[in-house]
């Protein structure tokens, strides 16, 4: 007899099946597609917050904003080929409302323009001309180098002063000199930790870090054998960091102390790294497109055809992202049927899909919670009959006379085991969805995330644990409440942090 045979291959830590002719075909499969700006005009920078919302930036002092993935874009500032206005580059973003671009001036600083609620844009401050690279970690606080020294600034970009002086005496050649540093990457994994990189005339990569929110920085070299200049560096979180230099990947798994580098993966086009999430990363260029599963401990290339010159790229999740360039391109990627198609969109491979069960657990949760007090969390007749067993053992009858003792039993037996069911599961996945999808393109979006999970799911257990000790109705009635409000609560936050919902301030 004639059996099928399935063979799993792993790559970049996805399992990829691959059938015989007989087998089921795979379902859906991955597309960069057009979703351009129907301007022919050059876009430098863009940043999505979530999967379908976002800013691009570029020509004719230009900011344009999009809710639906790229379907429809709006201009917020500019957005005509033929303003002469100067053109808009380096979109940052803190938070679902909060933005900073930089507009290019002819001589002298550069403006710093900022969003407090992701429409309207002002300018508040200056960056230098010739700086590095620049970040910000709150509405008002932000750091940039430029001048051989880091920069901070509490006001928005109003004045910056210096704390950290980029220089360090190296050895060249069995002399001793001072080289000077510039910084050309700032990445922060956490609200305390941050990082910068960058190079000097000599060989060698300098890495600077903070651990008190960039107050104050430690400046180390490392690599000595390569130059530091004009690469990036991304970290997971604040003890693990990819970084891209002469076109090679290096990985840091001590704070950046010390650094390994990647066998038979190259970055080409000094571009920046990216990772959506603890596990996955991307750099993308005019011609190649890199993208690792496995926190950048190995990385996978592909030869992307653009249809124009790639400036720059967004990763909101591991499952989309956006590359923009010349005459208004803008193209997405995303994970799609098998049998979809769109004109002049390019094939690529199924980077990362979310593959966690906590959505789907914690609406059982929330669902199975309200049975307790009826549908709607009312307090409905049967739900007091619930509340009876529950509190009493159900030694008696509902307070509305309608529920036997043994119905009453049986209904509340069934209804906390399987809620005691979906705490189990919820405590183990929790830690779990935390380590592989934390919100890494917003990093304190994802900050916040990791702290709200568990607090909410923690008030959800207490409140059953109160339930199921409460002596009397009235205690129960309480607990259940509490247990209802903070499931609810969990719920919110989990499609949060699964970016099904936008943030609101």
């Amino acid at each position: 007899m004639r059996t099928l045979a399935i063979i799993s291959i792993t790559l970049l830590g996805l399992t990829t099946p691959i059938r015989t002719a007989n087998a089921q075909q795979p379902r859906y499969k991955a597309v960069w597609e057009p979703v351009s700006y129907k301007q022919d005009l050059t876009l430098y920078s863009v940043y999505f917050v979530t999967p379908d919302i976002g800013w691009a930036s570029g020509e004719g002092g230009t900011i344009i904003k999009t809710t639906d993935g790229g379907t429809t874009w709006t201009p917020q500032l500019g957005g005509d080929p033929q303003n002469a206005a100067r053109e808009i580059k380096d979109l940052r973003f803190v938070d679902q409302h909060t933005g900073f671009a930089v507009q290019v001036t002819g001589v002298g600083d550069h403006a710093l323009l900022r969003t407090t609620d992701g429409e309207n844009w002002e300018a508040t401050g200056t960056v230098g001309q010739h700086r590095g690279d620049y970040i910000f970690t709150s509405s008002t606080v932000g750091f940039q180098s430029a001048k051989n020294a880091i920069f901070a600034t509490q006001d928005a970009g109003r004045t910056w002063k210096p704390v950290m002086s980029c220089q360090m005496s190296v050895q060249v050649d069995g002399l001793t000199k001072t080289a000077a540093c510039e910084m050309n990457s700032f990445h922060f994994p956490t609200p305390d930790v941050g990082y910068a990189m960058g190079g000097s005339p000599v060989k060698g990569v300098f890495i600077a870090k903070t651990v008190n929110g960039g107050a104050s920085w430690d400046l180390s070299m490392v690599l000595p054998d390569q130059w530091g200049r004009e690469g990036h560096l991304f970290f997971t979180d604040a003890d693990h960091g990819v970084m891209c230099v002469e076109a090679k990947f290096f990985t840091t798994s001590d704070g950046g102390k010390t650094w390994t580098g990647n066998a038979g993966a190259q970055c080409p086009e000094k571009p920046e790294v990216r990772f959506a999430d603890p596990e996955v990363g991307w750099t993308v260029a005019t011609g190649s497109w890199n993208y690792s599963a496995d926190g950048g401990r190995h990385w996978s290339a592909r030869a992307m055809r653009f249809p124009a010159r790639v400036y720059g790229f967004s990763l909101p999740r591991r499952d989309r992202g956006y590359a923009v360039g010349d005459h208004g391109m803008v193209f997405r990627y995303r994970v799609v049927p098998v049998s979809y198609a769109a004109p002049n969109a390019l094939d690529a491979p199924i980077v990362g899909t979310f593959a966690s069960p906590l959505d789907e657990e914690v609406d059982q949760l929330v669902s199975q919670s309200q049975t307790l007090t009826g549908s709607d969390g009312s307090g409905g007749g049967g739900g007091n009959a619930t509340l009876t067993s529950a509190s009493s053992g159900g030694s008696s009858s509902s307070s509305t006379g309608t529920a036997t003792k043994s119905g009453t039993t049986n209904r509340s037996s069934n209804t906390l085991g399987k809620l005691q069911a979906l705490l189990d599961a919820i405590s183990a996945h929790v830690p779990q969805f935390l380590a592989k999808y934390r919100n890494l393109n917003l990093v304190f979006e994802g900050a916040r995330t990791s702290a709200a999970l568990p607090g909410w799911f923690e008030t959800v257990k207490q409140g059953y644990a109160a339930f199921k000790s409460s002596a009397d109705k009235g205690g129960a009635q309480t607990a259940l409440a509490q247990m209802i409000s903070a499931a609810d609560s969990l719920r919110t936050e989990t499609r949060l942090a699964f970016q099904k919902n936008p943030a609101t301030h």
